[in-house]
């Protein structure tokens, strides 16, 4: 159904959604390529070549960790902005449908983000159970979740 044949406040919905998510895919690869750059400075010796114990800085470590964090969302808002875009002008949206993993691809680099950046924030006494706790609240949440609304 194309945004001209809908009332007004659903028109107003799907246009609000279709920014949104076109604003957030752009500004994470504004990001994404900050970010790169940033690690690329800190991977660089100022007299050539490669500095050593780059990685070993907490804040380049943080920096790799959002890097893949706003890749797998800004992955994700360009696909759900590309499919509300393809729906608004009533475009055939129907392979957007049918391509598998694009949206599950996108959430998992995020849930690995994510955890990169407990991990390197958590205290060193709390290593490893801070990230392993952590992973298993992400999976172990959202399965109850579903046990508990949909399994019954």
């Amino acid at each position: 159904m194309r945004i001209v044949d809908l009332d007004v406040a659903e028109a107003n919905l799907r246009l609000v959604r279709e920014i949104g998510n076109g604003a957030l895919a752009v500004l994470s690869a504004v990001m994404v390529i900050m970010l790169g750059l940033f690690v690329l400075r800190r991977f660089q010796d100022p007299a050539g070549g490669v500095r050593r114990g780059w990685y070993d800085e907490p804040g380049t470590q943080i920096a790799i960790a959002l890097m893949v964090l706003v890749f797998g969302k800004g992955l994700r808002s360009t696909w759900i902005w590309l499919l509300l875009s393809c729906q608004n002008v009533g475009g055939d949206c129907g392979w957007m449908y049918r391509t598998p993993y694009v949206i599950e691809a996108a959430v998992l680099i995020s849930i690995v983000g994510g955890l990169c950046i407990i991990r390197v924030l958590s205290p060193r006494e709390w290593l490893p159970w801070s990230w392993l706790g952590s992973t298993a609240v992400c999976v172990g949440v959202p399965l109850v979740y579903y046990w508990v609304h949909w399994a019954r």
